[in-house]
């Protein structure tokens, strides 16, 4: 670098000189400022090369060249010296820059396919789960809605994909069990609340690291499903390969040595011992004759079928937890879900009697999902009454309905441009079971779609139609297998009507049907209230309906009401009756 330097410095005075102009830029300025032009040039060509550790002689040369030249120059006219000196080295960098070869970019590094789609799947998480949700929630709550009766919808993509995980929404159930297991160093908790309450989708947002801490390790989490076919051995069997399983991949996916740990050695071990017992067979055998002498050998693995006992089950799975407590920096847990499905009463406190021989074990946290009656039972064992679930469980979580200020919040994050009527909408309908929320976000989200612009009187009127109708087949269904064929006739054919008005439709229901029939009754019963459920959403959810009428009507009596028709009709109608003087 520095012979061209020199070579532009004496070719730049001579002719700076020649046009008159070197006394007034002095030889060491013109020097200085011709050799910058070449690691200039030289930094240009490694910056199109995309090499940029290449460009450092060409700060330090300017640096000197400047602090130099200035130096050099003469008091007087120093800008129309500093003016010369820039066209000079315009002309010289264009005519090195002509010289020099074009460069050839490196080649780019390969990134593998595992870490790219790592990437992609990470970055996907971040938008949809982070990004989104905060900022839908913050246009929501920004934006004045110019017509907020017209369904105005813009985006609802986590309502396409349906990821009840992504949609959850912290209650006080879920604040309530962060804070149970983040105070403990193990035990088991029960979830307990009604189906369609939302203890799947706690259970499946606690295990998936929705409520860990980001700074500590990652779990072992483990989510088995309880399906009624299971005996109590059967069961563990498969809860404890699950468990070996998920071991396996949590290792795997954070141990950067080839070798396996214990962990994953043992759970290695433990899979293949669920299902046989090896067993090792070696024979030797020669013979010799007169062409030599022959030894061969023969070592077989049997795998015999003989599975495990009970006890010997439950002994390696307490082992296996804790050495997994043991090894693991992070938490181990085990969530059970569904375990009402197995039955109420007797039958559910059988199963779990015999399941809770794994539990109690030191460092893991058991969830487990059970029924309103584990609840019950728990919280009378205050008062003495002790039973299976009190003797299983540290502590009971309930999880509750959603009330409409949770309801509104979900909804805010996921769905954009959807005003707040329609949120009560949504809620009233759902009668506060997260699941039903979001059946009822999405059929909204349709009717969006298919149109714009809709008005919240005929949103409100489709779904009414399309709940009485389903209301109306599946009570007529059931009514084809009870014991008094010849009574129910006039209530089928009130059934398959189209009526008008509801609260008149109502009436002709509970009218329409006075025998004996105790199931019938109350199959009467529960559509009667439903009708008349149906009939007072009509009423409230009208096109003039303002954020102040809604604010006076208490839309949590209105969604309790609804769950009541199918469980106890005449409070639903008290609550109903209540509701309809206040509108």
């Amino acid at each position: 670098m520095l012979v061209p330097a020199v070579c532009a410095a004496v070719s730049a005075n001579a002719l700076l000189t020649e046009f008159g102009l070197g006394y007034y830029l002095g030889w060491w300025f013109t020097g200085l400022f011709a050799a910058a032009l070449i690691p200039g040039a030289l930094g240009m060509r490694a910056w199109r090369a995309g090499r940029p550790r290449h460009l450092w002689p060409f700060g330090t040369v300017v640096w000197l060249a400047v602090m130099l030249g200035r130096w050099a120059l003469p008091e007087e006219d120093w800008q129309v010296s500093l003016v010369a000196a820039g066209v000079v080295s315009v002309i010289l960098v264009m005519v090195i820059l002509a010289t020099l070869p074009k460069a050839t970019p490196p080649p780019r590094s390969t990134v593998p396919a595992e870490a790219l789609a790592a990437f992609n799947t990470w970055s996907e998480a971040v938008l949809q789960e982070g990004v989104l949700p905060i900022l839908y929630t913050w246009i929501n709550e920004a934006t004045i809605a110019e017509h907020p009766t017209l369904l105005a919808l813009r985006e609802a993509p986590a309502l396409v994909r349906a990821d009840h995980v992504r949609m959850h929404v912290p209650t006080p159930a879920s604040e309530e069990l962060v804070r149970l297991v983040a105070g403990s160093e193990g035990g088991s908790f029960a979830v307990a609340g009604p189906r369609g309450a939302g203890k799947t989708h706690l259970l499946r947002a606690f295990c998936g690291g929705r409520y860990r801490d980001q700074t500590s390790a990652p779990d072992l989490a483990v989510l088995v499903s309880a399906p009624v076919e299971y005996v109590p051995h059967e069961f563990v069997l498969h809860l404890f390969a699950e468990t070996c399983e998920a071991a396996i991949a949590h290792t795997t996916g954070h141990r950067t040595k080839r070798r396996p740990g214990p962990l994953a050695s043992a759970a290695h071990e433990n899979l293949v011992l669920l299902n046989y017992v090896r067993s090792y067979n070696r024979e030797v055998g020669g013979k010799g004759g007169f062409k030599g002498f022959e030894l061969n050998g023969k070592r077989a693995v049997t795998l015999a079928g003989r599975a495990l006992t009970y006890p010997e089950l439950v002994k390696r799975f307490r082992q296996f937890l804790a050495l997994a407590a043991a090894e693991l920096p992070g938490r181990v847990i085990v969530a059970i879900d569904e375990l009402d499905r197995i039955g109420a009463g007797e039958p559910a406190r059988r199963f779990l009697n015999e399941v809770k021989a794994v539990f109690d074990v030191p460092g893991c946290h058991y969830l487990v999902s059970v029924s309103t009656e584990a609840q019950y039972d728990f919280e009378l064992s205050g008062i003495g009454l002790r039973s299976v679930f009190d003797s299983s469980f540290d502590e009971v979580v309930r999880v509750d309905y959603l009330d409409h200020r949770y309801a509104g919040a979900l909804l805010r994050r996921y769905v954009l441009g959807l005003s707040a009527p329609f949120h009560a909408l949504a809620y009233a309908m759902s009668g506060g079971l997260a699941r039903q929320l979001v059946r009822t976000a999405r059929a909204i989200v349709e009717l969006g779609r298919e149109r714009r612009a809709r008005p919240l009187s005929e949103v409100a009127g489709t779904l009414v139609r399309a709940e009485l109708l389903r209301t109306c087949r599946a009570t007529a269904d059931a009514l084809t297998a009870v014991d008094d064929l010849d009574g129910v006739t006039a209530l089928l054919r009130v059934l398959d009507e189209q009526p008008y008005d509801l609260y008149a439709y109502a009436q002709q229901v509970i009218k329409s049907y006075d025998g004996r029939s105790e199931r019938v009754g109350r199959l009467r019963d529960a559509v009667g209230a439903r009708v008349v459920f149906l009939a007072t959403v009509l009423a409230l959810f009208t096109d003039d309906v303002t954020e102040e009428r809604l604010a006076a009507v208490d839309l949590d009596q209105l969604a309790r009401a609804r769950r009541y028709a199918g469980t106890n009709p005449a409070a639903g109608l008290d609550l109903l009756e209540d509701l309809r003087q206040r509108l």
